[in-house]
């Protein structure tokens, strides 16, 4: 009987010390992303993340959107078990964009999480971290004469910083 209590009381206190799975926290993180800004609309039905029975250790939504000029985002959050994994992520994804020749610049963002940010022809990249989630959002202009601006790319980067804020309020509560 003792043992029972004793086993009782090591699951109960395994799964009260397991947070939110990473699965769980992507999620979360694709909640807190408007489904409109002023310039982007998200395309529901084009929502890709992993289902239930998917065995893996990361979460994984993708999110698309449409903006002017047939300009499209797709904002691909990945959540991991931890931050040293969430780190070789982020840092095998930057090697892969230095290797396709870009450049990254730091974002200006105040005291919110800061991105990384590189342009090339009609696309810019933008890469976040933050703990054990990181958020690449990619844009693709519709055209090599309607290039995204850097207020319409700002604005779903501001969206993503404010996703980051409150899934970090939710973690302290």
């Amino acid at each position: 009987m003792k043992k029972v209590i004793l086993l009782l009381f090591v699951v109960i206190f395994l799964a009260s010390a397991c947070g939110a799975s990473p699965r769980e926290t992507a999620k979360d993180f694709a909640s807190y992303l408007p489904l409109e800004t002023e310039s982007w609309e998200q395309q529901d039905n084009r929502t890709i993340q992993l289902r239930q029975n998917t065995v893996t250790s990361m979460g994984h939504v993708t999110l698309e959107y449409e903006g002017p000029d047939d300009a499209i985002a797709w904002v691909v959050i990945e959540a991991h078990p931890s931050t040293d994994a969430a780190d070789v992520a982020y840092a095998k994804r930057q090697r892969d964009l230095l290797m396709q020749g870009l450049e990254f610049e730091d974002s200006r963002a105040g005291t919110q999480v800061k991105a990384e940010i590189a342009q090339k022809d009609r696309a810019t990249w933008a890469l976040f971290i933050s703990e054990d989630v990181v958020v690449e959002v990619d844009f693709l202009a519709g055209s090599e004469d309607a290039l995204v601006s850097e207020d319409r790319v700002e604005e779903l980067l501001q969206a993503v910083r404010d996703a980051y804020d409150k899934i970090e309020g939710k973690k302290v509560k």
